[in-house]
Parts: structure tokens; sequence; C-alpha cells
């Protein structure tokens, strides 16, 4: 595939669109070709992210002062083996806050260090599945409009074909108002098959709200492993009714 330079869009419609997918769209350069795979991730769903078949999924994102005066971890982890079996934790600064368990279609969840409750539909639970990865969209959204997109190699990543593009900031006169990008850079490997992120790793910095004092440092890495096989799911052990 040749290398081809894209402008990336509306970066709001790519936590939505995939919920764990890559956005492109409609304000690239008159002169770039359509790129079809990245067209079609922008379409994508968590119905792609099934096609893919079993797997792991894990996405860590990082936000921080450029001082080191605060800094914060959010972790998504993800083992999904089909609809009616997958799990979903959350951890936030290396501590768990939430975790969902579907297996054989019963639902078990909890907070923290909670005990785990049986609730009467698991449907609630797959909604919250097809939302679980979207910070890919998240950590972009302060850079909206000044995402350049270049298509590099394809090659085999994780064991499936997939196309690789880079990530870097567009040069452009800062917004008068909302965050100001500062920089940007990072990759992503897209399955040819499914459309769906393999693998992705954003690093940038901003103006949170144009306010010079708060410039923050931002980083993303997800990632798809074992691909093709089924993670093992334990039922939760002290498992409390729940009325829901």
């Amino acid at each position: 595939m040749p290398r081809e330079a894209l402008k990336a869009f509306d970066l709001k419609a790519i936590g939505i669109a995939w919920a764990l997918l890559t956005a492109c769209g409609g304000d690239k350069p008159a002169s770039a070709p359509e790129d079809s795979l990245l067209m079609a991730s922008e379409s994508a769903t968590f119905e792609n992210v099934a096609r893919l078949g079993p797997h792991r999924f894990q996405a860590t994102t990082t936000r921080q002062s450029p001082e080191g005066e605060y800094k914060t971890t959010e972790e998504v982890r993800m083992a999904w083996a089909d609809w009616d079996n997958f799990q979903l934790q959350r951890y936030r600064n290396e501590r768990l806050r939430a975790e969902n368990r579907v297996l054989h279609g019963k639902a078990y969840a909890k907070s923290g260090k909670g005990r785990f409750r049986q609730a009467r539909d698991a449907e609630l639970y797959r909604v919250e599945m097809r939302h679980s990865a979207s910070s890919w969209g998240q950590v972009l959204e302060p850079f909206t409009g000044r995402v350049l997109v270049q298509s590099e190699e394809n090659a085999m990543f994780n064991g499936r074909p997939a196309q690789r593009y880079t990530l870097s900031l567009e040069e452009a006169p800062n917004p008068s108002k909302g965050h100001i990008p500062l920089a940007l850079n990072g990759e992503m490997w897209i399955d040819e098959t499914t459309a769906i992120r393999l693998y992705g790793r954003l690093s940038g910095r901003y103006l949170k709200n144009g306010d010079k004092r708060k410039e923050t440092l931002i980083a993303l890495e997800l990632n798809r492993t074992e691909i093709g096989i089924v993670p093992v799911i334990d039922r939760p052990s002290e498992v409390r009714r729940s009325r829901f």
C-alpha cells in the first residue's frame, strides 16, 4: 500500500465509531486518495471485534503534569471469548475499580475489593463491553482536527495481516477556545480483515482549556494478544444475588 498522508477528522467520532476503533473522516485533503481500510475502521463496531475471535485486550492511559506534580494511570483489561463469556476489569492507579464477568451467559459484577453480585440479566454488561475501549478517542480528543495519519508498511502483526499507520500533529492555527495541542506522535496497526486496531501507541502534550499553567502530558498504549486462544474465565466464589 502506498504511503499517503491523511488528515483525521472528527476525533469525537473516533471514540463513538469503535468504542475502540480508529476514526477518520470528513476533512481530509482533496488530493489524498481514500484509504479503504482506514475508512472501514471509521464504521467498525464491537461486532468487528467479535469477528476477531477469542483474544485479550489491554489499554493503559497516563495523564501527568510536566513537573510530576500529579500522575493518573487508568487501565482496561479484557478477556474475550464470545458474547456469553468475557471478563472486563478497570484499574485506576493500579487499584481495581470494577470488574464484570459473564460466564455461560450469567453475569457477575463487583466494585473494587467488594464481593461479586450475580445479575439477572447479562445484557447490561454486554452494553458496557461494547463501550469498554473508548480510550483511543478520549486521548485524541484534545487534538481534534489536528491529527495527521500516514500509511506505512503492511505486515503480519500478532499473527494477523495488518496495516501500520503513524500519527503526528498537523501544523495549524491554535483554536480560540478549548484545549491547545502542543505535540503528538504515535502509531497503530489495523487488522486487514476486521478493520480493528490490534495495537496502538500515542504520546502527546496540550494546554488544558488553553491555560498555560495546565500543560498536560498524555500517553496511551493498547494491545490485543493471544488471538485465537480461548481465555479461561473462572466463576467467582462467594457470590451474592442482586435485585437488578
